[in-house]
């Protein structure tokens, strides 16, 4: 009982002490229809940021296909390292292959695998072309020159 009735003391004195806090009084004060209208700021990127975006794209795009490199080689290994399974028929007394699942499977899926990786390393290429497109830095006898490409 007198667990209970501490709790429940702790609990009123914590309830109390919030409903003192300020903001919490213009909160139950307003009006639920009323809107405040915000206004918000839209800042056009420069073209700077722009070719920092797409060569940050690029990059996660190679990273992506350095991986998917890495699996499908991993993934083409482990099949040539399992073996084939012969059996010999007893009607014919030709050997037989006995079907390896896990062999056909690893190789589809470094095939999948590679192929993706081929894909991303695709769309890191066209990434690094839009960053190109968007900004070039020359230097030269009289200093650095920044010169934007359209």
């Amino acid at each position: 009982m007198k667990r209970k009735l501490l709790l429940g003391t702790t609990l009123l004195a914590s309830t109390l002490v919030f409903s003192q806090n300020p903001d919490l009084s213009k909160w139950a004060n307003k009006s639920v229809h009323t809107n405040s209208k915000q206004n918000v700021v839209t800042v056009q990127k420069s073209n700077l940021d722009l070719a920092g975006e797409h060569l940050k794209k690029s990059a996660q795009f190679q990273y992506g296909a350095l991986g998917c490199a890495v699996a499908s080689t991993a993934m083409f290994i482990t099949s040539s390292l399992i073996e084939d399974e012969f059996k010999i028929d007893k009607s014919t007394g030709e050997p037989k292959k006995k079907s390896n699942g896990t062999k056909d499977a690893l190789v589809i899926g470094g095939c999948a695998t590679l192929l993706t990786g081929v894909i991303l390393e695709l769309y890191s290429i066209e990434y690094k072309l839009k960053a190109g497109k968007c900004i070039s830095l020359h230097a030269s006898s009289n200093g650095g020159s920044l010169t934007l490409k359209f």
